[in-house]
């Protein structure tokens, strides 16, 4: 790596090689000025004898490869001269110029010959130091304009293909530049698969991994955020929003440092670009070069701003930790470019500045000026003075009439081109003259609107007034300006705005009129649907069914009411209405007088929509409810406007009066009905006893002396005793639902059911039943009593009205069902034919004998009494033979 071996070979080369390059294609080495010729600053130094000697065989050798190669490159200065000129230098240094050259022989022997000195010539020239690699592997970016990019053919460019292909040039090694996103290339680098990585920035994670070279350019990176945002000054100021970020770029790095952690990946700045085009992206992380290449490109530059820099970062190229060899390649190869021609890459693709001429050349140019200037000046003086003395009157006068004739054609032309219609006539008002604009609005002819014809296309209802304010405008002298309408044959009619303004002689004397006709149909058409839209919307107004009234919004007052306001309060004209205040037309007394009218209407002016009832007052003093709605809105023009809707709520108010007193008796009823259901079902069950104990008794002292019927009576009384016993402990429990105040709580539906088939396990075992509850049941805000009860009514009944031939099985199951959990409790049993459906659910109904089901037909009352005091409800489905599944539904807690 320290230079080539110091012997005949290694002086500069640059002249056979370059033609060594046209020779021989397997060889890449070919830039007359290339590092070759600058490659013995890396050699040791040699004597000057070996030099001399050296620098005469290369000579003689670049002497006989030239005439080959058909130029000749001067040792010296490296500039190509023609054949001819070569031969006859070949000849001057003392060469043969008969074609035998150096070795004499044949022409194919010589070509041979030359061919293999210059290629052994070529690789003996190269430094050892480059003859160990004949390519390398280059990975960078390739959406970083203007510095990599591809164009639109797809084909890579910018400066640093332009500054690999110098070093390639400079070094004889093949370059092989992989663009592609930067995130892939830095994956392809760290698997190997490359010697180089450019566009790289420094980063603590990236210096474990690569050897940098000194940066070449300085990039800040700021953010970009659409114009419609603001306050965005540094990392700080992201939080919250989401930042756009090129994958692999070490922005990356940089922002989740300080915490910024919402990034969306792009592959690459264009990508970003575009979706921030599409407003799929709002701000952005992204160094300045392609941020504003991209932005200009695709137009969005005037919507977008940009921050002050993050950080500045620069770019580098790096080989991998410890590759010293590969790294002093690649730095001898950039430092062996000209300075010339990194400016000239730079320049081609950055631009030059412009530069301001030499002022010495200003300062010469604008003194010939000046001396121009002068000597025309004199010029013009002296032809100025010769033309008044040629010059004569009647020149003058021709051109004072050309003159004329060109003022008359150039209004004529703006006469007949203006949008207007416009006509002259004489002192009289007989029409002298139309624009082809007047007869296209009129639809008469220019011949026909002469003298008075333009009258008769006058419609015959504006005849009489025209002329009427012609003569008042003729007579006082001032402006004629009226409106009226045209009537052509076979045309409909066309309304004019027509203006005229007296012409006046130098003495005063009125010598005729101009005016002009303006077209003015579809303005007349949008007043009269105005006034349509207006008269529509007055009659909807005043003939609909509540009174209307509108308020100003900053006074509250009066503005406009509809008819039905006038016979709901009993007034008959609008202008007294407008006079008076809210309070006026109010009870009068608290909370119905005009402060707490102004108070409502306060609410509404701030955009808060009103509704609340109101005790109203008529003209006469009759009070009456309506009920008002307040909405602050737009009514025609530009201002707020309070429009208040008062709705007649009498009828309503009697009807909720007469309901209440209706509903308060109907609880009073039940409560007394409850409470004497209680209180007779309590008392009754004493004289049951007394029954039953008696008809005990009496069997037990004269079972002996009874027959066989005297056994069966006691019996009989026994059992209705018995049943009569049950039926009154089941309307007291019916009666009980509801009466006894326990809170409502929330509670566990499992531990509930675990009480009731703890309850009822005789009952169950003897059935031979099965009760499952194949998932957890909720929680629900209930009185737990009155649950306990609904599922022990609903279980028994179930494992009660069993079919016989098969297992008993009882399912319980919950789901959510929006708000609410709806249960199901489902059995195999004997079912119920669909007819009867909503009879089970009434009190006594029964659907079998007690010989077949025992009873008191009471048990799904009581249920349906407890679901549809919880705020549910309840019902059935079955099939008649299979089975029966009740449903019924609970409100779930908050937590559900």
């Amino acid at each position: 790596m320290s230079g080539s071996r110091p012997d005949a070979w290694g002086t500069p080369l640059s002249g056979y090689v370059a033609c060594a390059n046209l020779s021989i294609s397997s060889l890449t080495v070919g830039d007359p000025k290339g590092w070759l010729s600058d490659w013995s600053a890396f050699m040791p130094p040699t004597t000057s004898s070996s030099r001399s000697e050296a620098e005469g065989q290369a000579h003689e050798l670049r002497s006989v490869a030239d005439w080959r190669c058909g130029a000749y490159l001067d040792p010296m200065r490296g500039r190509p001269f023609t054949a001819t000129t070569g031969a006859a230098g070949a000849m001057r240094q003392g060469h043969a110029t008969d074609g035998t050259f150096l070795f004499g022989g044949t022409l194919w022997r010589r070509r041979w010959v030359l061919a293999l000195i210059l290629a052994v010539a070529t690789v003996v020239a190269l430094p050892a130091w480059a003859r160990q690699r004949t390519s390398i592997t280059v990975v960078l970016d390739d959406n970083y304009p203007p510095y990599i990019f591809r164009g639109s053919d797809g084909a890579v460019q910018g400066i640093l293909k332009d500054r690999w292909e110098a070093w390639g040039r400079k070094t004889g090694i093949r370059v092989q530049l992989l663009a592609m996103d930067w995130a892939r290339a830095q994956a392809v680098m760290n698997a190997g698969e490359a010697d180089v990585i450019d566009t790289l920035f420094e980063t603590p994670e990236r210096l474990k991994l690569y050897d940098y070279s000194k940066p070449y350019a300085t990039i800040d990176v700021p953010i970009f955020f659409h114009s419609s945002i603001s306050g965005i000054t540094g990392a700080e100021t992201l939080r919250g929003f989401t930042v756009g970020v090129k994958d692999g770029d070490a922005c990356i790095d940089w922002l989740d440092s300080r915490g910024i952690k919402s990034l969306r990946r792009y592959p690459s700045y264009e990508s970003m670009i575009d979706a921030a085009g599409k407003h799929e992206l709002r701000i952005l992380c992204i160094d300045q070069p392609p941020a504003s290449y991209f932005l200009y490109k695709m137009g969005l530059e005037s919507q977008f701003r940009s921050s002050a820099p993050l950080y500045s970062g620069q770019f580098h190229w790096a080989v991998r930790k410890g590759d010293a060899e590969l790294y002093r390649l690649i730095a001898k190869g950039f430092a062996a470019i000209p300075e010339e021609d990194v400016e000239a890459i730079q320049t081609k693709w950055m631009g030059s500045a412009l530069t301001r001429p030499d002022s010495r050349y200003v300062e010469a140019i604008t003194l010939a000026l000046e001396v121009a200037a002068l000597g025309a000046l004199v010029l013009a003086a002296w032809a100025w003075l010769l033309r008044r003395q040629v010059a004569s009157r009647t020149r003058q006068l021709e051109m004072a009439v050309d003159a004329l004739k060109s003022s008359e054609r150039h209004y004529r032309e703006l006469v007949s081109l203006t949008p207007v219609g416009v006509f002259e006539t004489d002192a009289a008002g007989h029409c002298i003259f139309v624009n082809d604009r007047w007869s296209k609005i009129s639809g008469i002819s220019a011949e026909r609107a002469l003298g008075d014809g333009w009258a008769d296309g006058l419609h015959p209802d504006d005849r009489a007034r025209i002329f009427a304010e012609w003569a008042t405008a003729a007579r006082d002298r001032v402006m004629f300006q009226s409106e009226y309408r045209f009537v052509a044959a076979g045309r409909r009619e066309t309304w004019v705005l027509g203006q005229a303004r007296a012409k006046q002689d130098p003495t005063g004397l009125i010598v005729g009129y101009i005016g002009t006709i303006t077209d003015i149909s579809a303005a007349k058409a949008a007043e009269a649907a105005l006034a349509a839209s207006e008269a529509r919307f007055r009659t909807i107004f005043d003939n609909i069914n509540d009174a209307i009234f509108i308020h100003d919004l900053d006074s509250g007052a009066i503005l406009a009411v509809n008819q039905r306001m006038l016979e709901m309060y009993g007034y008959r004209d609008e202008a007294v209405v407008i006079h008076l205040n809210v309070g006026e037309l109010s009870d009068g007394a608290p909370p119905y007088d005009d402060a707490a009218a102004r108070y409502w209407i306060g609410k509404a002016a701030a955009g808060e929509p009103q509704m609340f009832e109101w005790r109203a007052k008529t003209s006469d003093g009759r009070l009456f409810w309506v009920e008002v709605n307040m909405r602050r809105s737009r009514i025609g023009g530009d201002n707020d406007r309070l429009l208040v809707v008062v709705r007649d709520i009498s009828e309503r108010k009697q009807v909720e009066q007469a309901l209440t007193e209706r509903t308060e008796a109907l609880e009073r009823s039940n409560a007394d009905l409850e409470q004497f259901a209680y209180v007779a079902s309590h008392d009754l069950r004493e004289p049951l006893r007394m029954v039953s104990s008696y008809m005990a008794l009496v069997e037990r002292r004269y079972g002996d002396r009874l027959d066989k019927d005297g056994h069966e009576f006691i019996s009989f009384a026994k059992e209705g005793a018995v049943r009569m016993d049950r039926l009154v402990q089941d309307l007291l429990e019916f009666s009980r639902v509801g009466r006894i105040k326990d809170p409502p709580v929330e509670t566990s539906l499992d531990l509930v059911l675990a009480n009731v088939l703890r309850v009822l396990r005789a009952v169950i075992a003897d059935a031979d039943a099965e009760v499952r509850c194949p998932m957890p049941l909720p929680k629900v805000v209930c009185c737990a009593n009155e649950i306990f009860l609904l599922f022990q009514n609903m279980i028994s009944n179930a494992v009660k009205f069993r079919a016989h031939g098969r297992p008993s099985v009882v399912t319980i199951s919950a789901e959510q069902d929006g708000g609410l959990w709806r249960f199901a409790i489902s059995d195999n049993g004997i079912g119920i034919e669909q007819i009867y459906f909503d009879r089970i659910f009434k009190i006594f109904h029964r659907l079998h004998t007690r010989e077949h089901y025992d009873g008191t037909g009471i048990g799904l009352s009581i249920c349906k009494k407890i679901v549809e005091r919880h705020g549910g409800r309840i019902w059935v489905d079955s099939v008649h033979g299979e089975g029966t599944t009740f449903f019924f539904t609970l409100g779930a807690t908050t937590e559900s």
